[in-house]
């Protein structure tokens, strides 16, 4: 086997030890009933008004939650802002702002993931 590991990551620097299962702890998205019409997409603005924010971080159900996979950044007004491509449903997510999780102030909709309280974004 260590002779196959060698071969392939001489071959093209691949590395087939990743080759291993694994779980997965989220449903995917389902697939619309007719896989022959287009998924609507659309563009999401999340803002939020902080200028005295050194960083500003969006995670949510459409990232798995990680807190530093979407970055928001901050115009010349000091509004952070960032665009997200979501098919329509209902997302929980939540800001964090130099580090610390936060609901969305301008967002009354608040649902609860589990223990935690969430803002609740509905895409048409």
């Amino acid at each position: 086997m260590q002779t196959l590991k060698n071969y392939f990551r001489f071959l093209n620097n691949w590395d087939v030890s990743i080759l291993r299962p694994t779980l997965s702890h989220r449903q995917p998205l389902q697939a619309p009933h007719n896989l022959n019409s287009p998924l609507k997409v659309n563009f999401i603005r999340f803002e939020l008004s902080d200028p005295q924010a050194h960083s500003v971080h969006l995670a949510g159900d459409f990232n798995q939650w990680s807190g530093d996979s979407l970055s928001l950044a901050r115009n010349k007004k000091g509004t952070w802002e960032v665009l997200v491509p979501l098919p329509p449903g209902k997302y929980h997510y939540l800001y964090i702002i130099d580090g610390q999780w936060t609901l969305d102030p301008k967002n009354s909709e608040i649902d609860y993931r589990g223990p935690q309280k969430t803002s609740v974004k509905i895409v048409p």
